[in-house]
């Protein structure tokens, strides 16, 4: 482009001969992973190295994620841009050979790369993954990433940012529940399953009970917060709604995995910025301390919603 471009316009002639691959590339699958289309792969490692600060919030929203930003991990960026390359090597035709010559011509990296871990580092981990990528290719068995937990992770943001607005109760239970999953599935993506639906759920309901954890979570938020919180969550209304939200074809759910996900027909739900924080709220007690949800479970009037729905067949 910049050899052939000598205005302020870019002629289709030469766009169409700049090596860029085509949209519906990212809407067909891949060889290496499981998912419907190339952009579900690459969409959360982009996410969490693209959205590290609140100004980007916007962005985030337009992707799909409504959680805060992501904290800023040099070993996790480092690995996620490794995939990345390595993807994109075998999405542009190269073969390992070229792919390591490539790598060859990035002097000041390898530069970099020797005095700090005395190797070239970045080109041998993407070779590595590219060698994964193969390989998951050959046995058509999906790629593991070595990030854990995985890209765009809950367990991976900062502290979520308490609302300025006046919050407003629901007093409707399915218009309170229907905010409820659609943010809870917009914060989780592909870590949302029945379980941690049902552990997010339960802890809220039980919020008072667990306002150490909370404070601990939360700083110097959590006092306004558990003040603010008026809605009673519809314990009885939980299972038969997420009943119907799947039979109508909302969401999808795996009863081998108890994983879910949000389908194209889910209505869209206006963001609500104090629910939205609710789920963060729960979540982030869930990431630092993940033995709250076995006390949770463990109340007498907490019934395993997630349970008895993963066992029930549809209707």
């Amino acid at each position: 482009a910049r050899q052939k471009v000598g205005g302020t316009h870019l002629k289709y002639h030469t766009f169409k001969q700049l090596p860029v691959l085509a949209p519906t590339v990212y809407l067909a699958g891949t060889t290496w992973q499981s998912a419907p289309a190339l952009r579900d792969w690459i969409l959360p490692r982009v996410l969490e190295l693209t959205y590290t600060a609140w100004d980007l919030e916007p962005f985030a929203r337009d992707v799909g994620f409504d959680g805060p930003p992501f904290r800023w991990d040099a070993e996790r960026r480092f690995l996620l841009r490794c995939e990345l390359d390595a993807a994109f090597f075998h999405l542009y035709g190269l073969n390992r050979e070229d792919t390591a010559y490539v790598m060859d011509t990035f002097p000041i990296v390898r530069k970099h790369d020797e005095k700090a871990h005395g190797e070239y580092r970045t080109k041998r981990v993407i070779l590595e993954i590219y060698d994964a990528l193969a390989e998951s290719t050959r046995t058509g068995t999906p790629y593991q990433t070595r990030l854990n937990p995985g890209p765009a992770n809950f367990r991976c943001v900062h502290k979520p940012r308490l609302p300025q607005e006046q919050r407003v109760r629901l007093e409707a239970a399915p218009k309170f529940l229907l905010s409820f999953v659609y943010a809870f599935l917009r914060q989780t993506g592909d870590e949302a399953t029945f379980d941690l639906l049902d552990s997010v759920f339960h802890l809220l309901r039980h919020r008072d009970g667990h306002a150490d954890e909370f404070a601990a979570a939360l700083d110097e938020d959590a006092r306004p917060w558990l003040t603010s919180f008026n809605d009673w969550l519809p314990n009885g209304e939980f299972l038969p709604f997420l009943k119907r939200l799947e039979a109508d074809g909302w969401i999808t759910a795996d009863r081998r995995t108890g994983r879910m996900h949000l389908t194209e027909k889910f209505p869209p739900v206006p963001f609500d910025a104090w629910r939205n924080y609710d789920i963060s709220a729960a979540l982030r007690v869930i990431a630092h301390q993940p033995e709250v949800v076995r006390l949770v479970l463990e109340q007498p009037d907490t019934p395993l919603a997630s349970k008895e729905f993963l066992t029930m067949a549809v209707g």
